[in-house]
């Protein structure tokens, strides 16, 4: 018979991912603004949950006894990685730490090398990040950089609001930082702004953990990783369903973009300026109110790269 010790003790093991398959590394891109989340780190030694944010730019390397390195075979030797914010929380009753979820938001250093998936799979190394917690390193997990890994702004991303249980909306906003909504519609031939993580180098070249400054552009003709359509047939726009992966264009005709690139002053968020043309069809107004976002637009905006497309809800005057 086991005693009540053995009974009640507890394994280190930690869920990691779920399907069919063993995971594959998560995809980043050089630049990119994200969320980390783990478990297994303890509190702070004196007890207290980790927390911490940035307050100065270059953003630092260690927040709440907390850094991370990348490391890449062809860099010469590990590189830090800025962070901007740490949150640390309880789950149970018990003091172990895998009772603890840590979330650090980081950028990704734009000197990782990106891959490109081809015929024979992507092309660059996978690499490799680590934690330190107090001095002490963790083991490293798998990553795999690539050009693009594109996340299109939510309320969620605006508010640093990290529950999963919440509703988090995608928008397109004005020049002057209004959204694009029922309540304030884009006109033909406004260009209107959508904002995202994850667009990848720029060129010039961008500085990690540094502000951007103005030109920092991600169009290349010669090697377009972001295509944008406008269409007035909603399809779903909702966070919940973060990307799709079509087999067809929405709209075979890719939209003009202004300007697509890091926004001036930010850290690792980008822009996208998309002009609404004037030939843009309107067929049905859009609601002041209602619980779906589609009775509030009455078209979207589609971004699309190699790992998806996601759709983002406009209402255009008729």
């Amino acid at each position: 018979m086991l005693s009540s010790s053995a009974g009640n003790a507890q394994s280190g093991a930690v869920l990691t991912g779920a399907g069919y398959s063993k995971p594959a590394p998560f995809l980043v891109a050089p630049g990119q603004l994200m969320t980390l989340f783990f478990r297994g780190i303890a509190p702070l030694p004196d007890g207290s949950l980790r927390a911490g944010d940035a307050k100065v730019t270059p953003l630092p390397n260690t927040l709440a006894g907390l850094s991370l390195s990348v490391s890449q075979t062809g860099l010469n030797g590990p590189l830090q990685v800025p962070l901007v914010s740490v949150r640390q929380e309880r789950e149970c009753d018990a003091a172990p730490p895998d009772c603890y979820l840590t979330s650090v938001r980081l950028q990704v250093p734009f000197e990782v090398a990106a891959s490109v998936l081809g015929p024979g799979g992507f092309n660059a190394p996978d690499a490799e990040i680590k934690v330190t917690t107090d001095g002490q390193p963790s083991r490293s997990f798998a990553i795999r950089p690539v050009s693009a890994n594109t996340h299109v702004l939510t309320s969620c991303d605006i508010s640093d609001d990290r529950n999963p249980d919440s509703v988090c909306n995608r928008a397109a906003y004005h020049s002057d930082g209004r959204p694009v909504d029922a309540n304030a519609p884009a006109s033909r031939g406004e260009s209107i702004v959508i904002y995202a993580f994850g667009l990848g180098q720029t060129t010039p070249a961008a500085r990690t953990g540094e502000s951007a400054i103005a030109g920092l552009s991600v169009l290349d003709p010669g090697q377009p990783r972001l295509i944008v359509t406008l269409t007035d047939k909603f399809l779903n726009a909702s966070a919940s369903v973060p990307r799709q992966f079509l087999t067809q264009p929405v709209n075979p005709t890719p939209a003009k973009i202004d300007f697509a690139g890091l926004t001036p002053g930010q850290i690792g968020a980008y822009q996208m300026n998309v002009p609404i043309p004037s030939s843009f069809e309107t067929p049905v107004a859009c609601r002041l109110s209602g619980p779906d976002p589609a009775v509030r637009s009455n078209g979207f905006v589609t971004v699309t790269t190699a790992q998806g497309a996601e759709n983002v809800p406009i209402c255009v005057a008729q």
